[in-house]
């Protein structure tokens, strides 16, 4: 039996209703856990010469486990150049145009609570590093500053920047994708709305300014939500399902998902003010919980891996001036 980390090269893999070998993960997946395949068709129509396409590929962690991987002949297998264990699939451009496909099982499930994950002194330091300029980590700090002066346990600091978060920002469908996570740029500009990328990276950049780990989970959305319908995917076509999630690190938990982002998409998409009982209620239910019907991709940042973002999400060209469209399926299997 294939270990569920190793990768197969394969041909066009066919159609796209090609499914496959789903595992039973019976011993390792949590309880309640679902089984997807997700099929990626990534369309290249014109690239610059020289460019490299990269494909972000789901990731094990935690509740989550990847299952097995088949690539289209010319992708293959990268670790990302953060230096951690996720993976994407990259390639050469060559032939155009070109369709290349990647089929992937995942077995995802709940959060509840933190992981009870330790974390070493260098990790502790990684992820409470600020981002961007000294100017930059200076704005946020100050900011964090004054949201958390009335001090108190690392849980009770964190679940204030996250109200604050949430009370201070808004979702906004204008902006493109998933935003630019760029939290120095939003409190700069006094510009508060945003999407997830956004606003889940202004949770990130306020917790590691008062010393408390984070960091943003990219990932995408699978099937509906049981929550809101705004937290899940609409249809088996996830093509624009992606989702930025966060996660902050814990003393008596471990890592602990956190979301404003989608506190503020659901409020949007079902009328909300912060008041109302609802809302309220998505707020307490996001801090320290993660429903099962996303996936994730990576956790990196400042990848320079080419295109308009420093993390991973997306299909990505290397260079300005292509024209790169892609289609995802999301297929549940159940035993």
């Amino acid at each position: 039996m294939m270990d569920r980390r190793q990768v197969l090269a394969s041909g066009a893999l066919g159609a796209l209703a090609t499914a496959l070998p789903l595992r039973a993960f019976a011993s390792e997946a949590a309880a309640g856990a679902r089984s997807f395949v997700l099929t990626t068709r990534v369309e290249l129509a014109s690239a610059p010469a020289g460019a490299n396409l990269t494909v972000p590929l789901l990731g094990t962690y935690g509740a989550q486990l990847a299952g097995d991987k088949r690539l289209a002949d010319g992708l293959a297998a990268a670790a990302l150049p953060d230096g951690s264990a996720y993976t994407m699939a990259s390639a050469p451009v060559a032939a155009l145009p070109a369709t290349l496909l990647v089929q992937e099982t995942v077995t995802v499930a709940d959060r509840a609570g933190g992981d009870g994950a330790t974390i070493t002194a260098e990790e502790r330091a990684l992820y409470t590093l600020p981002r961007g300029t000294a100017a930059d980590g200076a704005l946020v700090a100050q900011h964090a500053a004054q949201i958390t002066q009335a001090g108190g346990s690392d849980r009770q600091r964190a679940r204030a920047i996250y109200d604050w978060v949430v009370a201070n920002t808004f979702r906004d469908n204008a902006v493109a994708a998933c935003g630019m996570g760029d939290a120095a740029l939003m409190l700069r500009e006094g510009r508060m709305g945003g999407k997830c990328a956004d606003i889940n990276s202004l949770m990130v950049c306020l917790a590691r300014a008062s010393g408390i780990p984070a960091r943003e989970q990219f990932g995408l959305r699978l099937a509906p939500s049981r929550v809101a319908a705004a937290m899940g995917a609409t249809s088996p076509d996830v093509s624009g399902g992606q989702h930025c999630r966060a996660e902050v690190w814990l003393e008596d938990a471990g890592w602990t998902p956190v979301d404003p982002a989608d506190v503020r998409k659901v409020m949007l998409g079902e009328n909300l003010t912060l008041d109302t009982t609802r809302a309220q209620e998505i707020a307490d239910k996001l801090f320290g919980w993660s429903e099962g019907n996303w996936a994730m991709y990576n956790t990196g940042r400042d990848l320079a891996l080419g295109g308009p973002f420093d993390f991973l999400m997306y299909p990505t060209l290397s260079a300005e001036g292509g024209s790169v469209t892609w289609n995802l399926q999301s297929q549940e299997v159940t035993a």
